[in-house]
């Protein structure tokens, strides 16, 4: 019998898993992801990249309950958080645009008969990729990559009133934009 010691492979277990715990799992950043800068501790950007031109759809999704930003006294709202936002690429997938995002805040007001003229648009906004970046999702879902947007009309006082959300976006290929997402909610009333 020798004096020479084999590692059954259970050994290697022992081994194994202690090694891979304390090296860690590297995991591959998102597209555009912030980086940090080893030596000083701070985050950097890169420049913009993984962008889609032929963006075909807009898509927004809501949370249920609808996640309303209130004043901090909490007696009115000033705006309100799309949870879900998908630029939907030629794949069907949702990508990250290299055009403009536009939104708009429309209100009704009931006692106008014609229903072409109940709607009035009350507030605009325009992001560009360099102001969505920091909104980009961390992650991709079974839609694809998309957006967290978070709109705040300031001292516009809605409170009670029902408004509609648009969210469109503008091509910078030169072809035309696509189909705007829209959603209509009616804004709850002063301090609830």
């Amino acid at each position: 019998m020798s004096t020479r010691r084999h590692i059954r492979p259970i050994g290697w277990l022992f081994i194994g898993i202690p090694l891979l715990l304390a090296i860690g799992c590297q995991q591959a950043d998102p597209p555009g992801a912030a980086r940090t800068n080893s030596r000083r501790g701070a985050t950097t950007r890169p420049a913009i990249t993984n962008t889609e031109s032929a963006i075909l759809d807009v898509v927004a999704y809501y949370s249920t309950p609808i996640r309303w930003r209130w004043t901090q006294d909490h007696t009115r709202v000033h705006g309100l958080i799309v949870g879900s936002l998908y630029l939907m690429g030629p794949n069907g997938r949702g990508v990250f645009g290299d055009g403009t995002i536009l939104a708009s805040l429309y209100v009704r007001n009931p006692a106008e008969r014609d229903p072409q003229k109940q709607w009035t648009l009350t507030k605009s906004w325009e992001f560009t990729p360099e102001q969505m970046y920091l909104l980009r999702r961390a992650s991709a879902t079974v839609q694809g990559w998309g957006y967290m947007l978070p709109l705040e009309w300031g001292d516009l006082d809605v409170s009670g009133h029902q408004i509609r959300v648009v969210i469109g976006y503008r091509r910078t290929d030169g072809m035309p934009d696509p189909r705007s997402s829209y959603k209509d909610l009616m804004v709850p009333g002063k301090g609830i």
